[in-house]
């Protein structure tokens, strides 16, 4: 779903999203204490993401993995771009479980996630070849 737009019902997308209010004020905790602030629903897709520092900067994002079964993953990425390559680490903190299944852990989750970005970001020298960053043409 992500960078496509929504082509659901309002039904489904309320349904999606009040999966995740239960964490909520955990994931807003963990931003008060680590991040600038917590985007939902980017990109017409349900879920939740934070993003801190620059070159390297830090992701956590968790987003809808399958909606027939209505599971999430949750995914941490450390970028740094260098000149017009981008490097990354990427790793998943959680693959397609439910809320339900994850909801007790969530907090642990997403501290892992800050630590290991933490220690991607102050050595980014893990960080590997991800792509050529397209140059924007000049007007």
């Amino acid at each position: 779903m992500a960078n496509r737009g929504w082509y659901g019902t309002d039904e489904q997308w309320a349904h999606f999203e009040a999966a995740l209010l239960p964490i909520d004020p955990n994931i807003n905790g963990f931003a008060a204490r680590h991040a600038p602030s917590v985007r939902q629903n980017e990109r017409d897709s349900v879920g939740r993401s934070m993003r801190w520092g620059n070159n390297p900067s830090a992701l956590l994002q968790l987003y809808l993995a399958d909606p027939d079964r209505l599971t999430w993953n949750l995914w941490a990425c450390c970028s740094d771009d260098r000149g017009s390559d981008r490097y990354w680490k990427t790793t998943f903190l959680m693959e397609g479980e439910e809320v339900a299944a994850f909801a007790p852990f969530i907090d642990a989750l997403l501290e892992r996630g800050f630590s290991e970005l933490t220690e991607w970001r102050e050595h980014p020298n893990l960080l590997t070849f991800a792509t050529k960053i397209a140059s924007m043409p000049k007007l």
